[in-house]
């Protein structure tokens, strides 16, 4: 197929000026770039956003309201006019759904615990919604390796199939419809072993669910997968690791993290026993015999120590024979070459807040391996260089530190 000057169906700075005089000082635009040293070709365009909106944030962060400051990220997202949206730490999610319907999009959404949800949202006028699945962590059985501390995490699985506005004036695709995902993974830190743990059910699922649809609805189905949201993971920890390598072997930093994470879930499960003895039982229970019979999770005979953990966990990766690709890792290094991290190609932050400010969020395309080499990287979000960012704190006052990336 010869290549064509790239040209975007759907504009990616979709208000006037009029419109954008109204957010007020605490709204910045970062525009989209072109990738340089790409060939495009005439395929349907599709663009996805991810957005971790932080409902659940303190007025000492934020010194506006509730509701302005949800108005000005709703802004944020519909001036870039993304074709499928995904978001997590969703609050009021009845609002969210009337929100983005005023600017043509449907919305489901999964509450995977009381305290928030995931929901994705697509424009109803290019997709329609074929199937879903809804994803609990805990649930997904993995033998040894389970939740030694668990998070009630969760992710959303869509199945879009195109409609012939999405598809008009291009070629037709070689796949049939779009398998999307959305997932908040455990947070950075101690959560790491779980977290890693959840990476396993994330590609369950999307097999899972493509199995599913091809068995009950159409043997011949085939979809292009994505996977996007908050996974508070570096490229340095073993839940990025798991999710871009195959076979993966924890190594350095990323298994100290590992066997950190596991010594203090095992503390924490034993403080948990001994908590529980103290209120419930008697003193002689507590402190004779019979206390160490009980069974203090990892410290327990039946269960192997951190290290085979982790070697347990390495084999149910290696067998899940999938592995994802980072769009900013492909595709930002021919935007900010000086702004990728070193090994990764991935740029430094998508989080810039008070106590955190790295890259935690990501796109990830999950393709058959005959796609690897059709894959071709459209545009992306500009940002400042790394070192300009810290030399001036640019981002303290104007932003919110919620997550996004496109």
């Amino acid at each position: 197929m010869s290549a064509c000057e790239w040209k975007p169906d759907r504009s990616h700075d979709n208000f006037t000026p009029d419109q954008r005089a109204q957010v007020g000082p605490y709204y910045r635009h970062r525009p989209m770039l072109r990738i340089n040293k790409s060939k495009y070709t005439n395929g349907p365009q599709l663009s996805i956003m991810t957005y971790n909106i932080l409902s659940p944030c303190t007025k000492e962060q934020y010194p506006i309201s509730h509701f302005t400051r949800e108005q000005i990220i709703l802004f944020e997202i519909v001036r870039y006019n993304p074709d499928i949206v995904c978001l997590q730490e969703v609050n009021d999610h009845h609002r969210w759904i009337e929100r983005f319907a005023m600017f043509g999009y449907n919305m489901r959404v999964f509450c995977p615990n009381e305290f928030h949800a995931v929901a994705i949202a697509y424009k109803w006028d290019l997709f329609l919604e074929f199937d879903h699945k809804k994803v609990h962590f805990r649930r997904t059985q993995t033998g040894y390796i389970r939740e030694r501390r668990p998070s009630s995490q969760g992710a959303l699985f869509l199945c879009l199939t195109f409609k012939p506005e999405f598809l008009n004036g291009r070629n037709t695709p070689t796949k049939d419809a779009i398998i999307i995902g959305t997932a908040h993974l455990p947070l950075t830190g101690v959560k790491a072993f779980g977290r890693t743990r959840d990476t396993i059910a994330l590609f369950d699922a999307v097999h899972r669910f493509a199995r599913n649809l091809t068995r009950d609805w159409k043997p011949d189905f085939k979809f292009y997968s994505f996977i996007a949201g908050d996974f508070n993971a570096t490229p340095e920890d073993p839940a990025y690791q798991a999710l871009v390598t195959n076979p993966v072997k924890f190594t350095g930093k990323a298994r100290k993290t590992l066997l950190h994470s596991i010594a203090e879930d095992a503390s924490a499960d034993l403080q948990d026993q001994l908590d529980f003895s103290f209120w419930s039982l008697s003193s002689q229970y507590i402190y004779g015999d019979k206390l160490s019979s009980r069974n203090f999770g990892i410290f327990s005979d039946e269960w192997p120590d951190a290290s085979d953990l982790v070697e347990e966990l390495e084999g149910l990766l290696g067998d899940t024979d999938r592995r994802a690709l980072s769009l900013y890792s492909a595709g930002y290094k021919l935007v900010d070459k000086e702004n990728t991290q070193l090994g990764s190609d991935e740029p430094f932050y998508s989080y810039w807040g008070k106590y955190c400010r790295q890259l935690v969020d990501y796109i990830f395309v999950v393709p058959t391996i005959n796609d690897w080499k059709h894959w071709v990287p459209t545009k992306n979000n500009k940002l400042k260089k790394h070192s300009r960012i810290f030399a001036n704190d640019t981002f303290k006052n104007p932003s919110f530190a919620s997550d996004a990336s496109a």
